[in-house]
């Protein structure tokens, strides 16, 4: 029997019919992936550096919304 957890995913990553796609947990995924790697010793895909640049860009897409205007990537 699937947990409370397990049932609310279930209902929110279910089957679009409607587009004929599955929507999935990205981060679960990614934290799946990244436990994979640390169990079997191999080195992930991307490494921190990537994360890193890729939350720049996200705080700075944030920050062109609240400000209403473009902004740099710092």
């Amino acid at each position: 029997m699937a947990s409370g957890f397990d049932t609310r995913l279930v209902q929110r990553y279910r089957i679009d019919a409607a587009n004929g796609w599955v929507a999935v947990d990205q981060y679960r995924l990614e934290m799946e992936y990244f436990a994979d790697c640390v169990a079997a010793g191999s080195r992930p895909r991307t490494d921190g550096s990537e994360v890193v640049a890729n939350m720049r860009v996200i705080d700075a897409l944030a920050d062109s919304a609240a400000a209403g205007r473009p902004v740099d990537v710092e």
